[in-house]
């Protein structure tokens, strides 16, 4: 397991106890690692034009002559490879094809590493050793265009917990930001914002129930969003599952929606909807008056299903 932004001084222990290997961003964490671990492997980051992380190629002589660096990955990362037809993708190879030839005279065995999903997909002329595959794993396009040789394998459900009827005319949400043009029909799901799901998918995006496409209406909510549902034959049951991305509704055109990408998307939803023992995927709120005890729960203990302290 490779650790992007290296070692920190504070964090050294936690490398060897359990066998991470840094990746290497500027000659100062070289050298504070070779001082810690004489002779054990990192990778050493190459900055290629991206400017945004890694030594220069300039400095590649100098960590040569660190004393103790045992270099067994030279990486670098791509800028533009979203579009393969950008300038700067060549560019950037020819930098890395050199970087990597001065690096090896100083460490032999180290393999080259320089593409992403993207890259991977680009042409074996991108890959040299081995790639780093990201988001291509989780069923997301790399490319700005799409890409139809990825399939989708995550999925995002919620469900309905109550439906109603609105006139033409009435509006839905806080700050009333839709306004039904016709008299129809709405579910209200249980997802929001504080379950990752952007708040900028408000009268933008869309879930899938039953297949059909129902248009979010109003602003997405801390913990519920509203569909518009009147294109169904009959309404939608409670408990019955609306699909905000996944196989039937593709997470790149939900992005674009957004006005985002399908990586923020995974990052924001997943990381907030980790199950944890006790306490499922969000923080538990229990509301107190001032001078009442907080809960035990805000201190670590759990509660149900239902959110019940206990």
């Amino acid at each position: 397991i490779y650790v992007f932004n290296g070692p920190a001084p504070d964090k050294l222990e936690l490398f060897n106890a359990h066998a991470l290997t840094p990746v290497l961003n500027s000659l100062e964490q070289a050298k504070l690692w070779a001082a810690a671990r004489p002779g054990v492997s990192a990778a050493l980051h190459i900055d290629t034009g991206m400017h945004r992380s890694g030594i220069a190629p300039s400095e590649i002589e100098a960590a040569g002559a660190i004393d103790g660096l045992n270099i067994s990955l030279v990486m670098s990362h791509l800028a533009c490879i979203s579009d393969p037809a950008a300038a700067m993708n060549e560019a950037q190879r020819a930098a890395f094809t050199a970087a990597f030839a001065a690096a090896a005279r100083h460490f032999p065995s180290a393999r080259a590493s320089l593409s992403s999903s993207a890259g991977a997909l680009s042409g074996p002329e991108m890959s040299f050793d081995f790639v780093r595959l990201g988001v291509g794993l989780y069923g997301v396009s790399p490319f700005d265009a799409g890409e139809p040789r990825i399939a989708p394998v995550a999925r995002l459900t919620a469900p309905v917990v109550q439906t109603r009827t609105i006139k033409a005319g009435e509006t839905v949400g806080y700050g009333a930001t839709h306004v039904a043009a016709r008299d129809g029909v709405l579910a209200t799901v249980l997802l929001g914002y504080g379950d990752g799901y952007p708040r900028a998918a408000s009268n933008r995006a869309s879930a899938l129930i039953g297949g059909a496409t129902c248009p979010i209406v109003g602003r997405v909510s801390m913990d519920q969003i509203v569909l518009d549902v009147s294109v169904l034959p009959t309404p939608p049951a409670t408990g019955e599952m609306a699909e905000f991305f996944g196989p039937g509704h593709s997470i790149d055109k939900v992005a674009a929606d957004c006005g985002t990408i399908g990586y923020e998307l995974l990052t924001t939803v997943g990381g907030l909807a980790r199950p944890r023992p006790g306490l499922g995927g969000r923080v538990i709120r229990r509301y107190v008056w001032g001078d009442e005890p907080a809960p035990s729960a805000l201190i670590g203990d759990q509660a149900d299903d239902q959110g019940t302290v206990r």
